[in-house]
């Protein structure tokens, strides 16, 4: 039998055949390939002392072409002895084109970080691969060569530090007779940045929306929007300012309370406008009220047995929702407090103190 190292060839590349003979003697060999439905010789050689032999053969370029080889040892003598020709089985090998496709995110943001990647098809590990783009009507080298893993993929960091369109194409080049091999042409707009960090602090029927600064050419300032849909990010937005905020905060107002808000900002030049960044939310609210009301006036008690009827006047500000009431046997306290819930009304009947002691 006979060993190919590789089954499918691209057209131009060389493959070997090796193997050995039954025998453990130096004759000669000879590969040869099927043409027409006859054997034809292609190369002679000898085999070693231990009957290993080995050719380097290369296939037709032509893409589709199937090509079957052999090898024989011819009817020899040696020594004084004859011995018989050996033929080995035939093995296939089918010439093909290498494809080349690439991929590139659809739109990337100008300074962020990307990545472009190349398949081969076939593979070819460790062939070199290029990153290409047009100038002048010519495809030139972008960064450094990169080499093809054994999948045939190859990945490729980068950062674009304009705005506008650009075109790349990876390229497979010559290598081990195979001709250079290039993908498809893919366009990749650069945009203005995605702000980060995007935040929301919730007030009083506002919010103050804050961001990271962006680095950009030609920045201008960013666009804040908002609105009361949770769902898809790309659409429904209301533009909260009228022109683009030089700073990276803005206080929504106008808002109703308890009602939750999502916010987003984009960056903008004069001629373009980044993505939007991913949303926030903010429900504004009343603020509590801290403020104590007025204390009553006119506290007045009225002494019985064992009891003392308290009653009062109610502030006329501060609207208080209800009154406690302490007692103390000395002015300046200790105080308890006798009521565990508020009062509502305006007096209310003490009990279980003591006849003859004084109480305030």
């Amino acid at each position: 039998t006979i060993t190919i190292s590789r089954g499918s060839v691209i057209g131009g590349e060389s493959i070997s055949v090796t193997g050995t003979l039954g025998m453990k003697k130096a004759r000669p060999v000879v590969l040869q390939r099927q043409s027409a439905g006859k054997w034809v010789n292609v190369t002679p050689s000898r085999s070693t002392t231990a009957g290993a032999f080995r050719f380097l053969f290369k296939p037709p370029t032509k893409v589709g072409t199937k090509t079957v080889i052999r090898v024989i040892a011819p009817r020899t003598t040696i020594a004084g002895r004859t011995y018989a020709q050996i033929t080995t089985g035939g093995r296939s090998v089918l010439t093909v084109a290498q494809k080349a496709t690439m991929t590139a995110p659809s739109v990337v943001s100008q300074d962020a970080a990307f990545t472009i990647k190349g398949t081969f098809t076939p593979a070819r590990t460790a062939r070199e691969v290029v990153v290409q783009k047009p100038v002048n009507g010519t495809w030139v080298k972008v960064g450094t060569s990169r080499f093809e893993s054994s999948t045939g993929t190859v990945t490729f960091p980068m950062v674009l530090k304009t705005q506008g369109t650009f075109q790349f194409r990876v390229t497979a080049l010559a290598a081990n007779g195979a001709p250079a091999v290039a993908s498809a042409p893919t366009s990749v707009p650069v945009s203005m940045p995605v702000p980060t960090g995007l935040a929301a602090t919730p007030g009083n029927a506002s919010a103050q929306v804050s961001w990271n600064a962006v680095t950009a050419t030609g920045l201008l300032g960013y666009n804040v929007f908002r609105r009361t849909d949770p769902g898809d990010l790309a659409a429904g937005w209301t533009q909260v300012n009228t022109n683009p905020v030089a700073g990276t905060s803005l206080n929504v107002t106008g808002l109703t309370n308890g009602t939750t808000y999502y916010f987003t900002v984009t960056s903008v030049s004069a001629s373009d406008e980044s993505a939007f960044a991913p949303k926030v939310s903010a429900k504004p609210v009343l603020p509590a009220d801290t403020t104590p009301p007025p204390p009553p006036t006119a506290v007045g008690a009225d002494p019985g047995s064992g009891s003392v009827l308290v009653s009062w006047t109610p502030p006329a500000t501060g609207e208080p929702t209800g009154y406690k009431v302490y007692r103390a046997t000395s002015a300046s306290g200790p105080w308890t407090l006798l009521t565990t819930n508020p009062v509502t009304g305006s007096a209310y009947n003490a009990t279980g103190l003591t006849n003859g002691t004084e109480y305030f």
